[in-house]
């Protein structure tokens, strides 16, 4: 099962969790989850069944396989084991309360995702950006421009301190067509976060090719 929380100002979280327990259908014996582990290139449920024995309530350790090591457990569907339901957590029940009080503050709504919701890999660099509009999960491309200038600021810093040895070595030198040349790189490399390209980006992807050597030279 896989959720999406929504905060109050707009930022979310999503969440892929594992199931709480399972249940066997004909006896109604539960296994409760403890973790997952992958071994032998197989994915496997680890816990315990709750039986009666006697009379008496007891603990019995077991793991249960679910499929290829590959597998997403977050993805199974509630009737992936035959003869066996799959409890999942309920997010308002069961994720919630166990926030801390500053997170449940922020909170604002959920709904249920499936895989193909996420965004992609490759963008989770702008995860603050992501933002969900009741029906699809997407980067804000204003606040992702934001989070885009900040690494650019941050690449080009050390940049900046090779200019100005630059351009001390050069004045000891009294070479001054090379601290020309030096200031007037210094300007493009401070003036790179106001790149028109960047304000232009439409996608994720547009702002991820805008390096800072992709800017100089463009």
């Amino acid at each position: 099962m896989r959720y999406v929380s929504v905060n109050k100002d707009g930022s979310i979280a999503t969440w892929a969790t594992v199931p709480l327990k399972i249940i066997n259908n004909s006896s109604n014996e539960e296994f409760i989850v403890i973790g997952v582990r992958k071994r032998n290139s197989q994915t496997w449920i680890y816990g315990y069944w709750t039986r009666k024995n006697k009379k008496v309530t007891v603990q019995v350790p077991e793991e249960v396989n679910v499929g290829e090591e590959t597998f997403d457990i977050s993805d199974m569907p509630a009737d992936h084991l035959p003869g066996l339901t799959i409890i999942f957590p309920d997010f308002e029940k069961d994720i919630l309360p166990k926030l801390p009080s500053i997170l449940k503050d922020q909170y604002s709504h959920y709904r249920v995702i499936k895989r193909e919701d996420l965004i992609k890999d490759e963008h989770r660099i702008f995860r603050t950006a992501f933002i969900d509009d009741g029906n699809n999960i997407s980067v804000h491309m204003g606040n992702a421009k934001e989070i885009h200038k900040n690494i650019l600021r941050a690449k080009r810093a050390p940049m900046l301190s090779d200019l100005d040895v630059q351009i001390a070595i050069a004045v000891e030198k009294s070479d001054k067509k090379t601290k020309e040349d030096v200031i007037e790189k210094k300007k493009k490399l401070r003036d790179i976060t106001e790149h028109p390209k960047i304000s232009a980006a439409k996608t994720p992807d547009e702002l991820l090719s805008l390096t800072i050597e992709h800017l100089l030279n463009g």
